[in-house]
């Protein structure tokens, strides 16, 4: 897997692996159930529980990374599905912090050009490593501090890699502390490398700031614990444990935050106004930016 060593100043890693192209597979994915469930709700509702059917039901949810990182060791993890790719991931956390690395698949659906190692900007939909994941190298899930699926990237080779990444975590919130103003967020999220283990965790603190934007008595806090939170923010700094250096909770800096209720209320429909006809604004690209992805020639037959 990719060095914790931190990227040189543009991003830049040694490079490993083998350069691939044209590689990936049908992106549809299993969203097993997990077997066993807790009967009862802990961590303001974070927990999975049964219904009166017996059914397992998880709490809402979902988490994604955004930013920089360096993507490495491009493989396959099965010879069946040759457009899906497996990297190694690295991104920045500041000049005195072991770096997040991560383990990403990419269905590579439009047959580009892979390098072997590249500096991307890149949003991935991701979870906590667990023991039965598949990550297509002889490592320990613990050597990983997310993994997740790729759902968009751009090659920037010339970017500074220096650049602290965003998460987008949706969940219940618990252990607010309206004094420091933080609370926690436990996220659901499907991965394809858990299988019959999704969903995937994501355990988040989140730290809303002293700024101008958030002032003393006016941070916009839950409103009761369990509350829904829609949190977007900077990952400032990684938990990890004594020993393993495996990740425990990520620790988010918050930007933004909606809240909505634990209960599934109605909403209002809104019904948008028809635009008018006739409109003669247009809209194109007309600086359309380079990119080290090449489309490659596109498969005569697709895979299934």
């Amino acid at each position: 897997m990719c060095s914790r060593d931190a990227p040189d100043q543009n991003g830049r890693e040694s490079q490993r692996g083998r350069s691939l192209k044209g590689v990936g597979e049908s992106h549809g994915r299993e969203q097993g159930l997990r077997q066993t469930a807790s009967t009862t709700k802990i961590n303001g509702g974070a927990e999975p529980v049964q219904n009166q059917n017996g059914a397992v039901q998880h709490p809402p949810g979902s988490a994604a990374i955004f930013g920089i990182a360096v993507l490495e060791n491009p493989r396959l993890t099965d010879m069946n599905k040759p457009r899906t790719i497996t990297f190694d991931a690295t991104f920045w956390l500041g000049v005195d912090l072991m770096p997040l690395t991560a383990c990403f698949r990419y269905f590579n659906k439009d047959n580009l050009e892979i390098p072997e190692q590249g500096t991307f900007a890149v949003m991935a939909t991701v979870a906590q490593p667990a023991e039965d994941a598949e990550l297509g190298a002889a490592v320990l899930y613990t050597d990983y501090d997310l993994i997740g699926d790729i759902i968009w990237m751009v090659g920037t080779p010339d970017a500074n890699a220096h650049q602290l990444p965003v998460m987008i975590i949706n969940g219940p919130t618990h252990d607010i502390n309206r004094t420091a103003a933080t609370f926690k967020v436990n996220a659901a999220q499907y991965v394809q490398q858990l299988k019959d283990s999704n969903p995937g965790r994501l355990e988040v603190d989140v730290q809303i700031p002293d700024s101008g934007r958030f002032k003393n008595g006016k941070k916009p806090l839950p409103p009761t614990e369990g509350s829904n939170a829609a949190v977007t923010g900077v990952l400032s700094s990684v938990h990890r444990a004594s020993g393993t250096m495996a990740a425990e909770r990520f620790e988010v800096t918050l930007e933004n935050v909606a809240y909505f209720p634990r209960s599934h209320t109605s909403l209002p429909i809104h019904n948008p106004a028809t635009p008018p006809s006739g409109s003669k604004r247009k809209l194109a690209f007309q600086d359309v930016p380079s990119t080290p992805l090449n489309p490659g020639k596109r498969r005569a037959t697709s895979e299934k």
